[in-house]
């Protein structure tokens, strides 16, 4: 059964107030990320980047939580090799967030995709090495709960 999902609310790399109370109606996946270091991490963002619209289509907004702090998540968002990350990028370096919604565990944090819907209700979501949540079957678990 779903629970309650967790509350986030802080700056994303822009300065920009990113709650997730703001979305309430709408599916929110939350890509939790080891920083701009993870390689894997980062083939998942880009894959997630170029499906954007088709999640907005469909009423899911996504957003990236990760392990830098501001500034390193600040330089990844604007990198200069012109990769595009549309989605907003919120920086997570004490690791708060990642627990809350258990995407942690004591020998380091994990990447994660959280599924949270418009009920604002968490499900489970896929975690670990190499990417377990495609971009294309996260859209569809979004439209089977809609």
């Amino acid at each position: 059964m779903p629970s309650p999902a967790e509350p986030i609310a802080m700056a994303d790399t822009d300065g920009k107030s990113w709650n997730l109370a703001d979305h309430k109606g709408r599916n929110v996946v939350v890509l939790f990320y080891l920083g701009g270091k993870c390689a894997h991490c980062m083939q998942q963002l880009q894959e997630f980047g170029k499906q954007i619209k088709a999640f907005e289509a469909i009423g899911t907004d996504i957003v990236a939580v990760g392990t830098d702090d501001l500034e390193a998540a600040r330089l990844l968002k604007s990198n200069a090799d012109g990769i595009k990350f549309p989605m907003p990028f919120l920086a997570d370096p004490t690791l708060a967030v990642f627990r809350k919604y258990q995407a942690f565990d004591d020998f380091e944090a994990s990447r994660s995709t959280v599924p949270s819907w418009s009920t604002g209700r968490a499900t489970s979501g896929s975690s670990g090495s190499p990417p377990t949540r495609s971009s294309t079957s996260s859209s569809s678990r979004a439209r089977r709960r809609e």
